[in-house]
């Protein structure tokens, strides 16, 4: 193509469009702009993009942060033939609008590689950048500068990260005992301490705790010798309620005698790969539920925490962090909410029963 000046000022005229109809937020009009296989690099570090979706995507994302706080100023144009593509070099300056008063933000190059098509003018490709502002005259590089510069800025990025890290860490955290919380709060039945069960599992997996083998609570019959057992099972995404004895068992006596020691008690054993086979024969004599993963694992840990006449355990198959006993122990205080659900629960149910015998009594008595 012979570039003429009547070519130049159309070339420039549909360039000014272009980026009036993005800045405006006019997208629709600004896509029509683009073709398929359209390719960008663009001038921070995500703004990659391989295709017409892809940058329309990213663009409706952040156009709320461009439309009507950005203009491109004092911009010089250059415009080269490569037939049958035009390739055009923007010179410019960018300004942001900083309550309400547009300032000066930085200097800005793009190149755009265009090809007039039956459907009018295509963009192809894009390439921006902005020029190093740390170099001066005959330095390739600014390695001084950059080297002061990056010293502080690595001390102060480190320091930030780490902040940002524990303050969103706490904030999953909160989240996680919230639903935890709500799904306290809506039990009507004893049985759906399975489901308080499964989501502290669940929560705590999503918090990186690693190897949960299953989250169980005991409620413990001083005058049976048993605790009441409701248990899921994570990898096996099962739930099970049984009532276990803990008298014929050095393990699950020394467990409940801690537990029942009072509120705020904890016990832990780690049963190592040498005394596994003992305990799985131990368990095939009792009621509870067989964990087939035991057989491939080195060992199996338990952490219980008392709440007096109830305790929330947890077992895994591989020894827990120190901070992640901290963290299951966050998740005990919440427990404990399900824990006066279940016996306000339990006590309804005992007045219901206590309701109908006495109304059938007095059907006798009639």
């Amino acid at each position: 193509m012979k570039l003429t000046p009547h070519i130049e000022a159309e070339i420039k005229q549909v360039m000014d469009d272009y980026w009036n109809s993005y800045f405006e937020g006019n997208l629709e009009h600004w896509g029509n702009y683009l073709v398929d296989d359209y390719r960008n690099i663009g001038g921070t570090e995500e703004e990659i993009w391989n295709s017409k979706n892809e940058i329309l995507d990213y663009t409706y994302r952040i156009i709320d942060q461009m439309q009507g706080a950005t203009e491109l100023r004092n911009k010089q144009t250059q415009i080269i033939p490569y037939d049958p593509y035009i390739m055009v070099h923007e010179l410019l300056d960018i300004f942001i609008k900083i309550e309400d008063e547009w300032t000066f933000y930085q200097k800005f190059r793009l190149s755009s590689l265009i090809q007039q098509t039956p459907e009018g003018w295509k963009v192809l490709h894009q390439h921006g950048s902005y020029p190093d502002s740390k170099t001066t005259g005959g330095e390739a590089f600014a390695f001084d500068t950059l080297k002061s510069e990056n010293t502080k800025l690595q001390k102060a990025i480190t320091e930030r990260t780490v902040e940002l890290e524990k303050k969103n860490n706490e904030l999953a955290i909160e989240a996680a005992l919230e639903r935890v919380r709500a799904v306290a709060l809506s039990m009507n039945k004893p049985a759906d301490m399975l489901e308080v069960c499964s989501i502290i599992a669940a929560e705590l997996d999503k918090l990186n705790v690693q190897e949960i083998r299953n989250v169980q609570t005991a409620i413990f019959y001083e005058e049976k010798g048993t605790y009441m057992n409701y248990e899921y099972y994570a990898k096996h995404d099962k739930k099970i309620i049984t009532e276990t004895a803990y008298t014929n068992n050095e393990i699950q006596r020394s467990f409940a005698n801690q537990m029942l020691k009072g509120n705020g008690e904890f016990y832990s054993t780690l049963i190592n790969n040498s005394e596994l086979p003992a305990w799985i024969a131990y368990q095939k004599t009792t009621n509870v539920f067989i964990d087939s993963y035991l057989e491939a694992v080195a060992t199996l840990s338990y952490y219980w925490y008392s709440l007096g006449p109830v305790a929330l355990g947890i077992s895994t198959y591989f020894p827990l962090r120190e901070e992640d006993k901290n963290l299951f122990k966050r998740f005990v205080k919440v427990f404990e909410l399900a824990y006066r659900r279940y016996l306000d629960i339990e006590k309804a149910e005992a007045q219901a029963r206590e309701s109908q015998i006495q109304l059938a009594l007095e059907r006798v008595r009639a």
